[in-house]
């Protein structure tokens, strides 16, 4: 039951709010039991919990929604009525301070809580009917993520994007704050952190994330990817010609995945041109997993990281990727009598061949 508070913040926001329509999508005690091991030490529960976990979970979608600092987050906590509604903290309460923030944050980190929180969502948006269970194709994909620290040396010996395998392994950057990111030349220019892969299914939702050093071969990291996405039998698996390798159409096929990658000319080998139409089919299909990386770095502000470690940045990227799902999400819903939802009829599936 909503106070009187957050029902006059509710009616000044709008059924069309995109926070209104997810604070009513999303099932919030759904998640209680999986942010309930957050403050667990060795089974038992670790001093006083300050703060509800399931508010601060709210507070971190918030944060990644919006690329907010911890102090920007505390503040916005105290002035901005849209999050205190959708957090659950009235007018009259104590809002957590910056360092509760990134405690909270961390310990998410540390538990390796982001992922169970990400599939948790997956699962109710496909309970929704918002989310296919079982999605015709898989979309993958990868993109660089720069990292929170700039390095203090110079490296000499930097890998080239699409050529990881080919060329000498960089120079550790021993002074950098960030030891976890490396270093990595796309066409003319180098970038120091990480690298984001995807797997999206047809509408665009993210299925599979994961993050490496920028280094990391995307040839290579093909099959660990098709193995830990949801898939099912005959699904139909794109990506571009860096993926473009003998060894990873063969594990498709023994997989029974059908085959969307696409072809890459090499010297004294030009592609043909069934090829070049396969290229043409797949390339009206792969927009839609470089549509998703626009939006987290442009709308969603990931183009850089928050944070320096490997963990954090992959935690900061599910995170991140939940609110691209459930941006997604408000878009194709509407609000009625604020807890009845349903799709918009005019939203179809994209048909995958």
């Amino acid at each position: 039951m909503l106070g009187f508070s957050a029902q006059m913040i509710e009616s000044r926001l709008g059924s069309n709010h995109h926070l209104v329509k997810v604070y009513y999508l999303v099932d919030w005690n759904r998640f209680g039991e999986i942010l309930s091991r957050v403050y667990e030490r060795n089974g038992s529960v670790a001093g006083v919990v300050p703060y509800d976990p399931s508010k601060m979970f709210r507070v971190m979608i918030l944060q990644a929604w919006h690329s907010l600092s911890d102090p920007k987050m505390e503040e916005a906590l105290k002035v901005r009525m849209d999050f205190m509604w959708f957090t659950g903290f009235d007018v009259s309460d104590s809002v957590p301070d910056e360092t509760s923030i990134c405690r909270f944050r961390n310990r998410l980190v540390d538990k390796q809580l982001d992922q169970v929180l990400f599939a948790e969502l997956n699962r109710q948006l496909v309970a929704h009917n918002i989310m296919i269970k079982a999605a015709n194709a898989a979309i993958i994909d990868a993109s660089i993520i720069e990292s929170a620290a700039h390095p203090n040396q110079t490296v000499e010996s930097i890998q080239e994007d699409r050529k990881e395998d080919e060329s000498e392994p960089p120079a550790v950057v021993h002074q950098s704050a960030d030891a976890d990111a490396t270093w990595l030349k796309k066409g003319k220019k180098s970038y120091f952190g990480y690298k984001l892969f995807a797997a999206v299914d047809e509408d665009g939702f993210a299925r599979h994330i994961d993050m490496t050093s920028a280094n990391q071969s995307e040839v290579t990291y093909f099959e660990t990817v098709v193995n830990e996405m949801p898939k099912q039998k005959g699904m139909r698996v794109y990506s571009d010609k860096g993926n473009a390798s003998k060894a990873n159409r063969d594990m498709l096929k023994e997989k029974g995945l059908k085959d969307g990658i696409m072809h890459k000319a090499a010297r004294n080998r030009p592609l043909t041109d069934r090829q070049k139409l396969k290229n043409h089919l797949i390339s009206k299909i792969r927009y839609i997993v470089e549509q998703g990386f626009g939006t987290l770095k442009r709308p969603l502000g990931f183009s850089r990281a928050s944070y320096f470690g490997l963990d954090r940045v992959h935690g900061q990227a599910l995170r991140k990727m939940m609110c691209l799902n459930l941006k997604k999400a408000a878009n194709m819903i509407e609000l009625i009598d604020s807890q009845m939802l349903f799709r918009k009829p005019e939203i179809k599936r994209l048909e995958v061949a």
